[in-house]
């Protein structure tokens, strides 16, 4: 290769160098720009649009205000019997319509009939005023009637509103208004430059104020008299009809791309859109102007890297043809060639090194690929050598199991393709691995109705041979595939059986490491499981550790009274005293009881032997022991109890589900001072009833909340005083819910209360039983 030519190339390397940053540089900093702009543009736009859009908002807050005005001095005047004063009304009222933009001012009763109009009003009928009369009239509330052409051919809309009187209509004002009065709040372009404008369109995509760009065609006057030709069917448009405001780039209805800001303006039950847009093109003209600059100086840099290049590619020519001539030997093939110029301390030195270090690799590359594995690129190029020699669509190697075909590799048509599994039986693969070969030249979906991977390749005829492991077992098949009769049988076969061996290796190996991969799966699977047991466990050992601390602190100081009373019992002599002692003694038996009887329960749940009895029974029926149980202790605290009644019928065991309100009741009685109130009732909840007890007691912190139902948790107790509870009604609560596979929930509020819920199963039929509830409650 010349020189020369290395010169050239070099040159326009170091030109691709020097402006390819340069370019990327100025393309990012281009669409910074652009992006920067239009944000900015688009910012702007929604600025001036919500503007627009309040002062239209304050227009109609004004209509109403007006109308109600109107109202409040019709009624004044009475104009229904004192027919005297209308002449009062229309003289105290038409002169102000005018400097206010409105054309007339009609008043109506309540059934919409016309009692007086003023302004610009006639006296032929209106039936777009009388059909809004009467909407109001109906609805009792504002309306609005859309652009319309009046009587003298000048676009109004009109505005009504009801004056109600203990809550009937009594007079309806309608104020008619020409299509001026908007069009002043949407004319004015400050800010939208030469090719900006905000306009209106109506719910029929025809203008609602006239454009500033095409005012011939896109005005309300054009809107009303040719319908056809005015529309606005733009995609923001149709955004802001639909209710959504937002921005976009767009086209306009002149077919110029714009930036539009839009949004939804709702009069009444009438939704207009407004669009604020500004053309692309001087939104974005400064972006041309930095293009132009930046097209200059890519064009000085262009010829000062030349330059360069020139003179650098010149003296690294010599050596670069050396390497190529020893890198041209390389890739024919030849590993023993010498390497030039390694001995320079340039950069031309460390390329020639590199082709060194590429001509070693080279050595070593051609060393393993006797050893190295096949893999799927072996599969594609057996496949691939096994359809253009045979002449066939398509080939594939697959595994056979028990009840499928796995594809492992195919190719189909020139392409490579695999992974794909079809089902087993009746299929070509399946009578491979039974016959050990097998060859259909022709009509093979015939042949193997049943074989998807046939009808879907539409393959007319099919040769497929078993390959078997290294015991002897059939477990893939390799197949040839054509959507044409397979001319020669033996030739086909006999290729096949050139490949067996190596592709049955690979194949087996291949299975091997996807097995290895599973068993790692599952040794990693398994050693998370007992991770998790091991974490459980060491949790549980530690809740008893715990449970036992408190049940033992818990027994020991009734238990220690007890001696304290016996032992005082035995000194004195005084009869009074015994029986106060006694009676101590009895106090502090049953504060034993009460403790042992709450272990009981605990460790007979969680031992499982609480079997429930699932029953159907009313609700109020158990609500009703309960809270005869609990009265004389709410009285002796002087609180207040509410029983919402309730008549539906649970499914439920009555005995733990009494258990249950029993212990979120008698802590509501405990956490309630003096004075307060404790509601029971019921919440229905489609198929479920939620059965409520709540209280205006000292309430829960949400910091505690997670915690409330693990044993012998009790919120400020540290030293385990028993007038406080024990710490297992909301545990015994939580363990007899979860074995009824009833809900239980809680909200709270620090200071102000509680409220918990037991979702319970509600059911249609009523059974009633008292005489067992008290039974089961015993």
């Amino acid at each position: 290769m010349p020189p020369f030519r290395i010169t050239h190339k070099l040159t326009a390397a170091l030109l691709a160098l020097g402006l390819i940053p340069a370019a990327l540089i100025g393309v990012v900093a281009l669409d910074r720009a652009a992006a920067a702009l239009s944000r900015e543009a688009f910012s702007h736009l929604e600025s001036i649009r919500e503007t627009k859009k309040a002062a239209l908002e304050r227009m109609v807050s004004g209509w109403q205000a007006d109308l109600a005005t109107t109202l409040t001095f019709a009624d004044a005047l009475d104009l229904e019997r004192h027919s005297a004063n209308v002449l009062d009304f229309v003289r105290v009222i038409e002169p102000s319509l005018e400097p206010q933009g409105y054309r007339a001012i009609y008043l109506s009763d309540k059934w919409g009939r016309p009692l007086l109009s003023a302004g610009a009003a006639t006296d032929k009928p209106n039936r777009r005023l009388e059909s809004l009369l009467r909407q109001v009239g109906k609805t009792k509330a504002f309306a609005f009637a859309d652009m319309a052409f009046a009587e003298d051919g000048v676009p109004t809309a009109i505005a009504a509103r009801p004056l109600l009187q203990d809550g009937e209509v009594a007079l309806i004002a309608a104020l008619e208004l020409p299509v001026d009065v908007i069009e002043e709040r949407m004319a004015p372009s400050s800010g939208l430059g030469t090719t900006g404008e905000a306009y209106l369109v109506g719910p029929d995509l025809l203008m609602r104020s006239t454009s500033r760009l095409d005012p011939a065609r896109h005005s309300v006057v054009g809107a009303l008299t040719d319908p056809q030709a005015a529309q606005v069917d733009t995609a923001m448009a149709r955004d802001a009809l639909s209710g959504r405001a937002g921005t976009r780039l767009g086209t306009d209805y002149r077919g110029k791309a714009v930036l539009s800001a839009y949004t939804p303006v709702t009069i009444g039950a009438v939704t207009w859109a407004m669009l604020v847009e500004l053309d692309r093109d001087e939104a974005f003209g400064s972006i041309s102007d930095l293009r132009d600059i930046m097209v200059v100086v890519a064009l000085f840099a262009l010829v000062g890297v030349g330059l360069i290049g020139i003179l650098a590619s010149r003296a690294l020519a010599r050596p670069i043809v050396a390497l190529t001539a020893s890198m041209n030997r390389l890739a024919a093939g030849e590993t023993r060639v010498d390497v030039p110029a390694c001995e320079r301390r340039d950069e031309i030195g460390e390329m020639a090194r590199s082709v060194l270090v590429f001509r070693e690799n080279a050595v070593e590359v051609e060393r393993l690929q006797a050893s190295e594995g096949l893999g799927p690129v072996y599969f594609e190029s057996v496949l691939q050598y096994l359809c253009r020699t045979l002449r066939v669509d398509g080939a594939l190697i697959a595994t056979v199991d028990d009840d499928r075909v796995t594809v492992v590799a195919a190719r189909r048509g020139g392409v490579g393709v695999r992974g794909f599994v079809v089902p087993r039986p009746g299929t070509l693969c399946e009578a491979a691995v039974c016959q050990g070969q097998v060859a259909v030249l022709s009509s093979a979906t015939s042949a193997f109705p049943e074989d998807r991977l046939l009808r879907e390749w539409g393959a007319d005829g099919g040769i497929a041979l078993a390959l078997s492991d290294s015991k002897g077992r059939p477990f893939a098949v390799m197949a040839l595939l054509s959507s044409v009769p397979i001319a020669a049988r033996d030739p086909a076969l006999s290729l096949l059986r050139q490949f067996a061996a190596r592709v049955s290796a690979e194949l087996e190996r291949k299975r091997y490491e996807d097995d290895l991969l599973q068993s790692l799966r599952e040794l990693r699977q398994a050693k998370a499981r007992v991770d998790q047991a091991v974490r459980e466990a060491e949790f549980a050992n530690a809740a008893k550790t715990r449970f036992l601390a408190a049940a033992s602190h818990d027994l020991r100081q009734p238990l220690q009274a007890l001696n304290l009373l016996l032992a005082a019992l035995k000194t004195t002599r005084d009869e009074q005293r015994r029986v106060a002692l006694g009676d101590k003694i009895d106090v502090a038996l049953s504060a034993m009881g009460n403790i042992l009887g709450s272990l009981l329960d605990i460790s007979k749940i969680d031992a499982g032997l609480v079997v429930p009895a699932v029953e159907s029974f009313p609700v109020a029926e158990l609500t009703a022991e309960i809270v005869q149980e609990f009265e004389p202790l709410i009285a002796e605290k002087s609180l207040g109890l509410t029983v919402v009644p309730c008549g539906a019928t649970v499914r439920s065991d009555r005995k733990l589900l009494g258990n249950v309100l029993r212990n979120l009741l008698s802590n509501a009685v405990r956490y309630t001072d003096e004075g307060g109130r404790i509601i029971l009732g019921c919440r229905r909840r489609g198929e479920w009833l939620g059965i409520v007890v709540a209280d205006s007691g000292r309430g829960i912190p949400d910091s505690e909340l997670p915690y409330i139902f693990q044993e012998f948790y009790q919120i400020d107790n540290p030293s385990r005083d028993r007038a406080l509870g024990l710490g297992l009604g909301l545990s015994i609560v939580s363990k007899l819910a979860s074995l009824l596979g009833h809900g239980v929930e809680v909200r709270s509020l620090a200071g102000r209360g509680s409220a918990f819920t037991v979702v319970v199963p509600k059911t249609k039929e009523a059974v009633s039983s008292m005489p067992e509830a008290k039974r089961a409650a015993g």
